[in-house]
């Protein structure tokens, strides 16, 4: 990666470029980041301002192409700002932290407020967005706002309510499934799909593999897929072609999903740290004050496939929102806690709280 002030390797010739953005905007995703560009186009229209969008995924030229307009505003992705100076932004803007620190993209933030030419953390605008707040983002916070290293300001924080939480007109469902089966599971799924015939519905899998051979017209939305198959299918679940979009967590945060009216939980995590996932999940419909509809397949215990980590998480966020467990559940052996040795359960909003590098997953990627 090479910024203005470097020299050309031939001819030794300072490069010059007209991508002096004012504000950055860094998001974990490239469907986010497009559509954060898209929304930034809308308000900017007529002003004069130029939106630029680079991610990866895609071809280099057009990108590049946008920054010879000398775009105001910049949307990118970790990883991917070829030929830009930011010696001019005075306002950076970290979307969807949560997942950027989860992707393992903390260390590439990092470089940017500080190896990047970017003004010192005091002299800039930082804006972080985070529906879940684990130490990782608290890091990250801190990094962001990172003055000349003698004088480091605390960060002021606005919550929307409790972080970590949902809202209370998303009805929670729980289903037993009495074992992990692939086929125990679709034959749970169809049931559900059923029972809400003409709801937009958004099934969240655990893995690409999953998300694979369901045996009923549906998109797919996952690591890998190509990008082109990835906008297809976002546009046909958007426009209402498709009723039903089967993902892993690229879909669970930031993305605008109109209309989603189901989600299904066809994998709940199996580990107390990941329950933040469910709360994004379940956040993708019951939005701008809709109601919607979030059923899980729970699988008890707390073996290799079983939910039994995530048993206190769910129950205590089911009644911070005035839900109804079913009985079983109520009493499930689950409620009494691993067995000794086994894997515990953690509380809401702990998240898994990395290192400072990150998971590793998905490092430098425009995921």
């Amino acid at each position: 990666m090479r910024f203005p002030g470097d020299f050309d390797d031939v001819a030794g010739v300072r490069r010059v470029t007209p991508a002096k953005p004012r504000v950055v905007v860094l998001v974990p995703t490239r469907e986010l980041a497009a559509q954060v560009a898209l929304s930034a186009r809308q308000l900017c229209f007529g002003t004069g301002h130029v939106v630029a969008c680079l991610h990866g995924g895609q071809s280099v030229k057009p990108q590049l192409e946008q920054l010879a307009f000398g775009p105001s505003i910049l949307v990118s992705t970790p990883g991917r700002r070829p030929y830009v100076d930011l010696s001019r932004a005075k306002i950076l803007i970290v979307d969807e932290a949560d997942q950027m620190v989860d992707q393992g993209f903390e260390p590439q933030v990092a470089e940017l407020v500080t190896d990047a030419g970017m003004p010192r953390g005091s002299e800039r605008q930082n804006l972080m967005f985070s529906a879940t707040f684990p130490p990782g983002v608290k890091r990250l916070a801190s990094a962001l706002i990172a003055g000349d290293g003698l004088r480091r300001p605390s960060p002021s924080t606005v919550a929307v309510g409790r972080v970590g939480s949902t809202v209370a007109g998303i009805e929670q469902r729980i289903v037993l499934c009495a074992d992990a089966s692939r086929e125990r599971k679709l034959d749970l799924l169809i049931a559900v799909l059923r029972a809400v015939p003409d709801a937009r519905t958004l099934v969240f899998c655990s893995s690409k593999g999953t998300c694979a051979g369901f045996l009923f017209a549906a998109e797919e939305l996952h690591g890998d897929c190509s990008q082109g198959a990835r906008s297809r299918a976002l546009d046909a679940f958007a426009s209402g072609a498709a009723r039903v979009l089967v993902a892993t967590d690229v879909a669970s945060r930031g993305l605008d999903l109109p209309a989603v009216a189901h989600v299904i939980n066809f994998d709940l995590p199996t580990d107390g740290r990941d329950f933040d996932a469910y709360v994004h999940r379940i956040g993708r419909t019951g939005r701008a004050g809709r109601d919607g509809i979030a059923t899980s397949f729970y699988v008890p215990g707390f073996g290799h496939d079983g939910n039994g980590p995530v048993y206190v998480a769910l129950r205590e966020l089911m009644a911070e929102t005035d839900q109804s467990a079913p009985e079983w559940f109520q009493s499930c052996a689950d409620a009494a806690g691993p067995p000794p040795g086994g894997r515990g359960y953690m509380r809401v909003g702990r998240g898994r709280g990395r290192g400072a590098g990150g998971g590793g997953r998905g490092r430098g990627r425009g995921y």
